[in-house]
C-alpha cells in the first residue's frame, strides 16, 4: 500500500502543489476584493485535489481537503463568523496539505492523525463541532 501511495504521489504530487499554490492566490485575492467567484474557483479546485487523494486512498489528506473545500465555500458566501480567522485557517491548511505530502511522498511515517488539528481548525472556523479522534480515524 505505502508503495502505491508513494509512487502515485510522485505522479500528481508536483500538479498538487500547484493547484494549491494556485487555490492559496485566490484565497489572498478574495480576501483583498471579496469576489465571490475566486472562492467558487478554489473550491472547484480543492475538489479535483480531494478526488485525486481519495484515489490515491489518501483519505485523511483527502478530508482535509474536504474541509478546505467547504470553508471556502462558506467565506465565498460569506457564512463565516470571522473572515479573517476562515481566510487564516483555510491558508495553514493549504501550507500543511502540501508539506504533509511531500512528507508521504519521501517516505515518512507519519501518525494517523498528524491532521487532526488542521482539520478541526477548519471545521470551527465554520462554527462546526470538532471530530474526536475516533470519528476522524473511522470516517478516514
Amino acid at each position: 500500500m505505502a508503495e502505491k501511495v508513494v509512487g502515485g504521489l510522485k505522479w500528481v504530487g508536483g500538479e498538487i502543489a500547484a493547484t494549491l499554490r494556485r487555490v492559496r492566490d485566490l484565497v489572498e485575492t478574495h480576501g483583498a476584493s471579496g469576489d465571490p467567484g475566486r472562492m467558487k474557483e478554489a473550491v472547484d479546485a480543492l475538489l479535483e485535489v480531494r478526488g485525486v487523494l481519495m484515489a490515491l486512498e489518501l483519505t485523511l489528506p483527502a478530508r482535509l481537503a474536504e474541509e478546505m473545500q467547504r470553508l471556502a465555500e462558506a467565506l465565498g458566501k460569506g457564512q463565516v463568523a470571522s473572515l479573517e480567522g476562515a481566510a487564516e485557517a483555510l491558508m495553514l491548511g493549504l501550507i500543511q496539505l502540501p508539506n504533509h505530502l511531500d512528507r508521504l511522498e519521501s517516505g515518512a511515517a507519519l501518525p494517523p492523525l498528524t491532521l487532526w488539528p488542521a482539520i478541526n481548525d477548519l471545521r470551527a472556523s465554520r462554527g462546526v463541532t470538532p471530530l474526536t479522534q475516533a470519528e476522524l480515524l473511522v470516517a478516514g
